[in-house]
């Protein structure tokens, strides 16, 4: 699109029968609205990939997946360019607490990028804490997700006025569950030739453990 970025879709359908896929776009940040688009039909053991524009409008922020049955998928990022491809898969990663690590530095020409989606018909209030790599705390801030929107920013910008230069990692708490990605992307030279990094990563989880006797 003409931000110079473009998405896309891989289904697997593992079930030993077809199966329906209903997609739903949301446009807008503050008053989401919902789009239905045309859905797909898989086959039983079959793939399918799509990129975003063959069937998602301008201006749709995101998207919700849903299926008769169980299936497998993957998302996909990239530069208009094509020299940076990134995947992530996020359909079961729902969580009210994490923590996204690494991060890059601006200093090693590095970026990092958040998007946090709220899925939920309520607002919901995140709460964003920069630690250093000794797990210092630097800043922490609050944003407001309106229901079904997201929040999608670089991470100086979304810090900003508060000094996050040496931030290593970012935990999250939400009041209700979310699904998020960090992007980070890097520019280098190897052996003279200019190279580019990108990865999409979710964030890291992990239940309560409780100890044994």
């Amino acid at each position: 699109d003409g931000s110079g970025w473009w998405g896309g879709l891989a289904f697997y359908n593992p079930q030993a029968e077809a199966n329906n896929i209903t997609l739903t776009g949301y446009i807008g940040d503050k008053n989401p609205v919902a789009l239905t688009l045309p859905g797909l039909s898989l086959g039983e053991l079959q793939s399918q990939s799509i990129a975003s524009h063959d069937l998602v409008p301008d201006g749709v922020g995101w998207l919700q997946v849903q299926a008769d049955t169980p299936i497998a998928g993957m998302e996909f990022f990239g530069t208009s360019d094509y020299r940076q491809l990134a995947s992530v898969s996020t359909g079961a990663l729902r969580s009210r607490s994490g923590l996204f690590s690494p991060l890059r530095s601006s200093e090693e020409g590095g970026w990092s990028g958040l998007l946090l989606n709220n899925p939920g018909t309520v607002k919901n209030t995140v709460t964003l804490t920069a630690y250093d790599a000794a797990g210092k705390e630097l800043a922490e801030i609050s944003r407001d997700i309106p229901a079904n929107g997201q929040l999608l920013s670089e991470i100086n910008a979304l810090f900003e006025g508060k000094d996050i230069k040496m931030a290593a990692s970012i935990s999250f708490t939400a009041e209700h569950d979310i699904v998020g990605v960090i992007f980070n992307g890097r520019n280098y030279e190897d052996d003279g030739y200019p190279m580019e990094e990108l990865e999409a990563l979710p964030p890291l989880s992990a239940p309560l453990v409780v100890g044994l006797e």
